[in-house]
């Protein structure tokens, strides 16, 4: 386990250095799901220790969307990340994932009870190097690099909800 997960962090950190040169990778066929497990067994400590539960309306079956297994796994642990960032001061932190499919798309999302963005910080909080979080304790290039990531698979990354209701929610769309 130690090592598939320096495996990742060397994969990871390739994909931050090249995030200035938005890198042209090949994209295939994935299973979604299989990136979502693998996001979760990521992040099973951080999720433990700060007493979140996840809450996942999981399909049946898998979907294939276009994609790299790595980069589409690193989104979903920004994601989920985030998420646990803004529920830090909760007793009983809930994350939910729902995954929607029809013949063309896929929707993952990721929501979170938390604090929400302003409608002021909407229109800068993809910007590279934005964030809401104290100094030193976010480098504001979590949500720039996932919907970076998203759009180089062909899709995108929405905030929605976030002004509206409590908490955030994140709609990744992505082909099929």
């Amino acid at each position: 386990r130690i090592s598939q997960m320096a495996d990742r962090m060397a994969s990871i950190s390739r994909h931050l250095r090249n995030f200035a040169r938005r890198p042209q990778q090949k994209i295939g066929p994935v299973p979604l799901m299989h990136a979502v497990d693998d996001a979760l067994a990521l992040m099973e400590a951080r999720l433990k220790s700060s007493g979140a539960s996840v809450s996942f309306d999981r399909p049946e079956r898998d979907i294939w969307v276009m994609g790299g297994h790595v980069r589409l796994q690193q989104v979903i642990v920004n994601l989920l990340s985030n998420a646990l960032d803004a529920m830090q001061d909760q007793s009983e932190p809930v994350i939910g994932i729902a995954v929607e499919a029809d013949r063309t798309t896929c929707r993952l999302d990721i929501r979170d009870r938390g604090t929400g963005v302003t409608e002021d910080m909407l229109g800068q909080i993809f910007d590279p190097f934005f964030t809401t979080k104290p100094i030193g304790q976010g480098t504001g290039l979590g949500l720039s690099i996932a919907a970076d990531v998203a759009r180089a698979h062909g899709g995108q990354l929405r905030l929605v909800d976030a002004v509206r209701s409590k908490g955030l929610r994140a709609e990744i769309v992505i082909p099929r």
